[in-house]
């Protein structure tokens, strides 16, 4: 009691605010300090540091091994052992049986000259990449697939698109 008068905290500010509710805050607090919580799982990743195994190394031993390339090699082998290397998802989500997909393939085979909305239905229904009888306005979901990505599709005219250019 008096280390805490020490720190200049007032038991009697702090009594005058306790109730029903804050005595299991309290005793929940008191079991975490105690060890009695939920146990957080530790990643196990051994992160080196430069400074680990260069501290010894001259600077002249440093910029031979930054010029010869290892480092770098180096540093490539740690970030593929820690996962960093990953593939990465595209960002135009051309997922297979989707209409976008379809649309983009037959949009590819068909060149800079593009199709309207009702010609690629047409050829995406032939072509059995996906199948557009199963909605019931096919050409609008068609419609709509190409207008919300500008950088796969351009529209060269009204409800004519061509694959884009990048």
């Amino acid at each position: 009691m008096h280390q805490a008068y020490a720190w200049g905290f007032d038991i009697r500010n702090w009594h005058k605010h306790l109730n029903q509710l804050t005595w299991p805050e309290i005793l929940r607090q008191l079991a975490l300090a105690a060890g009695y919580g939920p146990q957080l799982k530790k990643r196990n990743i051994p992160w080196s540091y430069a400074n680990d195994k260069d501290e010894g190394r001259s600077c002249e031993d440093i910029i031979s091994t930054l010029r010869n390339g290892s480092a770098a090699e180096h540093a490539l082998a740690k970030m593929q052992e820690r996962g960093l290397l990953a593939p990465r998802k595209s960002r135009h989500r051309l997922t297979p049986g989707t209409v976008k997909f379809a649309a983009f393939h037959v949009l590819s085979l068909e060149g800079g000259e593009g199709l309207t909305v009702l010609e690629l239905a047409e050829k995406i229904q032939k072509s059995g990449l996906r199948d557009l009888t199963t909605s019931k306005t096919p050409e609008a979901s068609i419609s709509v697939a190409l207008t919300r990505d500008a950088k796969l599709f351009e529209r060269i005219a009204p409800s004519t698109y061509r694959k884009g250019p990048g």
